[in-house]
């Protein structure tokens, strides 16, 4: 009996050693599955003029990111976030660290010199883009996607507001010939623009004084500014100083994504009571600032929500062919914080934007 017992208890241990083996033998000869892995570069110029606008953006994207990654949790999401300062010497760098060493598979970025420096790298290697800011060199249907609309769609609205709701006889308009962005602002204005104008142009600060005199020699009955916000607020400070007429005051979207450089250098910022500006049609973004005041404690800055929206964007087109990724982006069609994002047949977003007022010190909706 006993004989018995253990001859049961051998052939029961060899049967449960075969399984065993087979069993390991089969995992072993499976394929690894491997984790699906998205490494995105995000390149910002947090050491510029747009420095708050792109510490926001920043925050935004990383938001979005850690917001995807819940809602995705089969794909891992690592980022590499630079600064390159609105300087296309630093992009370019960046750009070739993003690619040979942190070998990122998607951009999200803000800055025209930058972009205008990079696209015909871009578009060779085929990466996917997403760019805040307005690209003025080689647009065409390609893997680059701009958040903004083109500068016509930006400045139209202006344009059209004071060819239609004012009678001036003469106007000066004051621009830059040195920021690409600006220049095509300042081109696209005057197409739209069918009445007498005067123009004025500065490139730096430090010539505000000078320029101030100039635009109010011209003896016009307003003064529309063209201008990135380190100008813009400089010459305007001279301006609010010098002039006795209190002229009206129109500015393009930069008074909007430069409110605060123009607040630090104004100070109080009644004194552009009155004042005529654009920014893009407001949205619902209850549910984006609580989770910005959450993850940060502070309220996020102007075009905040563009970083997020950059980004879900970029994360919700994700294939890991690059071709299919970028025709995922080419026909989106999302609502965020920042609006509905549609994109046009050169990969620009389709523009929403209206004619705001400051009023008591803020940019207000007329």
């Amino acid at each position: 009996m006993k004989n018995k017992i253990l001859l049961s208890i051998i052939v029961i241990v060899l049967v449960l050693g075969g399984i065993f083996l087979y069993s390991k033998n089969k995992t072993d000869n499976l394929p690894m599955v491997q984790e699906q892995k998205i490494k995105l570069g995000l390149m910002f110029p947090l050491t510029s003029q747009f420095g708050s606008v792109a510490e926001g953006v920043r925050n935004a994207s990383l938001l979005a990111v850690e917001e995807w990654q819940k809602s995705n949790p089969t794909i891992k999401v690592e980022t590499v976030v630079e600064d390159d300062a609105y300087d296309p010497k630093k992009g370019v760098t960046i750009y070739n660290k993003f690619k040979n060493i942190d070998k990122v598979q998607g951009i999200v970025s803000i800055s025209t010199p930058v972009v205008d420096a990079l696209y015909k790298t871009y578009q060779t290697d085929g990466i996917p883009v997403v760019n805040l800011g307005l690209q003025t060199e080689g647009v065409s249907r390609d893997n680059i996607f701009q958040m903004f609309p083109d500068a016509k769609g930006q400045i139209k609205p202006l344009a059209d507001y004071l060819t239609k709701k004012t009678d001036y006889n003469s106007i000066v308009i004051v621009h830059s010939t040195s920021d690409p962005a600006y220049a095509q602002f300042y081109n696209e204005f005057i197409k739209l623009y069918p009445k007498a104008y005067k123009d004025v142009v500065i490139n730096t600060p430090e010539s505000s004084k000078i320029t101030a005199n100039k635009i109010l020699a011209t003896k016009s009955q307003a003064i529309v500014i063209i201008l990135p916000p380190a100008v813009g607020s400089a010459v305007t400070k001279e301006l609010k100083l010098l002039d006795k007429d209190n002229l009206d005051y129109y500015f393009d979207g930069s008074l909007t994504t430069g409110w605060s450089e123009y607040k630090k250098m104004l100070g109080d910022t009644n004194i552009l009571n009155g004042t005529i500006t654009v920014k893009t049609a407001s949205t619902d973004m209850t549910a984006f600032k609580a989770a910005y005041k959450l993850k940060y404690n502070l309220e996020p800055s102007i075009f905040a929500e563009y970083g997020y929206d950059s980004t879900m964007v970029i994360l919700n087109s994700y294939d890991k062919n690059a071709v299919t990724w970028v025709n995922n982006i080419q026909k989106t069609s999302y609502i965020g914080p920042s609006g509905k994002i549609t994109f046009d047949d050169n990969g620009i977003k389709i523009p929403e934007f209206v004619v705001v007022e400051v009023l008591d010190g803020q940019i207000q909706d007329k």
